[in-house]
């Protein structure tokens, strides 16, 4: 049987390709989580749902200490890598290095890497300092030159952070609901992902396609996965329509930090995969459904927003 390992398994991308992986292969995949607490309770209690539906081992692995790594992916033969670039963003391009050396040293036959585009790069140095962009960038470059097979998925603008952290929530009056979010222009087009929806089953597809030897035209690509291009707009305009409550908007002219300012500055000048075909039709015809907006908003915010 094959193995396959997760890193960030308790994250909102690692939990997503978890459960992607567990719809898609059952007990047919065996499932390394690769967690810095695999018996912590909130951990245990996460993956308790799928005792007799899949083959999971939580591990105990840390970017920050390579011999655990390296322990963590003997057998492995295909992984899907993340990490948080706010662990430590100096540390994190080294990390992640290191990281694809040991999987290529250990013989992992399939990389999987969530990556991130150069804002510096598509903007011809204008902006250059959305360093959480640059990473996963940088760290795309050295999975290319690594001799490693790979095909790495590329996220949009997180849909679920519109619930998390109350973007739309209803005005004080009761009245209508306000959309915040600072600096990106409430009409500013950028693709979105609805992370825990979209990417699992498209990580799926992609071992799938390894593990059976087929299309291998999926290779060696980076993949945007989202649905559609979605702005505070339209997101407003489903909200309205379905309560019949009036939507405002509220667009700061700084956000919590200089990073994120200069995010969404970049897109609201180049938007977000803005040339791409989205969803990508190799993979939604491969069988990895897509959410919608209109989906996202009846299922998430409008539960959220308790009208």
């Amino acid at each position: 049987m094959t193995t396959a390992a997760i890193f960030t398994a308790t994250g909102t991308q690692g939990s997503s390709v978890v459960n992607g992986l567990v719809q898609r292969f059952g007990k047919n995949l065996s499932l390394r989580l690769l967690t810095r607490n695999p018996t912590a309770p909130r951990t245990t209690a996460a993956f308790s749902k799928y005792e007799g539906k899949a083959d999971i081992d939580l591990v105990k692995a840390d970017i920050t200490d390579p011999d655990s790594i390296k322990a963590a992916l003997k057998g492995v033969k295909v992984v899907f890598a993340n990490s948080n670039s706010y662990d430590d963003m100096e540390k994190e391009v080294p990390q992640l290095e290191a990281v694809i050396d040991i999987a290529k040293a250990e013989g992992v036959e399939l990389f999987v890497w969530s990556t991130l585009p150069s804002c510096a790069q598509i903007s011809n140095g204008r902006f250059k300092e959305v360093t959480h962009f640059e990473n996963k960038a940088k760290i795309q470059a050295y999975l290319e030159k690594s001799g490693l097979k790979w095909a790495s998925v590329s996220l949009g603008f997180f849909a679920e952070n519109v619930v998390n952290y109350q973007l739309a929530k209803p005005t004080e009056d009761g009245k209508g609901v306000e959309i915040s979010f600072a600096v990106l222009k409430p009409e500013t087009d950028v693709a979105w992902t609805w992370v825990a929806r979209d990417l699992g089953p498209a990580v799926a597809h992609l071992f799938q396609a390894h593990i059976d030897n087929k299309n291998p035209e999926l290779f060696g690509k980076i993949w945007p996965v989202a649905s559609y291009q979605g702005s505070f707009k339209k997101l407003g305009d489903i909200i309205a329509a379905r309560t019949g409550k009036q939507v405002t908007y509220n667009t700061p002219a700084q956000s919590y930090s200089a990073e994120m300012t200069e995010m969404s500055e970049f897109y609201n000048a180049h938007g977000l995969y803005a040339d791409a075909t989205l969803p990508p039709p190799e993979l939604k015809d491969a069988g990895a459904p897509f959410s919608t907006l209109e989906q996202f908003v009846d299922e998430a915010v409008l539960p959220s927003l308790k009208l």
